[in-house]
């Protein structure tokens, strides 16, 4: 693993423009999660139905290097699901979903999410 203080990391999370952020090198350890970010998130993005963003590496280079990233999608939870004893609408209530969050492994344990 990288020297952490020799690192130096964008100072914050932005969205994935798959033309600015070189993502078929991401490996969090997990090969459906750097599958969904090299394949699927931006056409998720497209689409609507989730945004993901990134971390980068602060360097020059072509594309920014991700080292961290996280998608966040639209939910919603019925009221039955909530353990509360507050009054709360009978009808699904609308939520947002931390769906997927990955560090590279070159990079865990850096305490990247405080960046969020």
């Amino acid at each position: 693993m990288p020297e952490t203080n020799s690192i130096k990391f964008a100072q914050k999370f932005v969205a994935l423009d798959k033309n600015q952020h070189s993502v078929k090198q991401f490996d969090c350890g997990k090969k459906d999660m750097n599958q969904f970010l090299s394949r699927f998130a931006h056409k998720h993005a497209k689409l609507g139905l989730s945004r993901t963003m990134v971390l980068t590496l602060d360097e020059s280079a072509e594309k920014d290097k991700v080292v961290a990233s996280y998608t966040i999608a639209a939910s919603n939870v019925v009221k039955q699901g909530i353990p509360t004893n507050q009054s709360l609408p009978h009808y699904p209530i609308p939520i947002a979903l931390l769906a997927r969050l990955a560090v590279d492994v070159n990079y865990q344990g850096n305490h990247l999410g405080g960046k969020c």
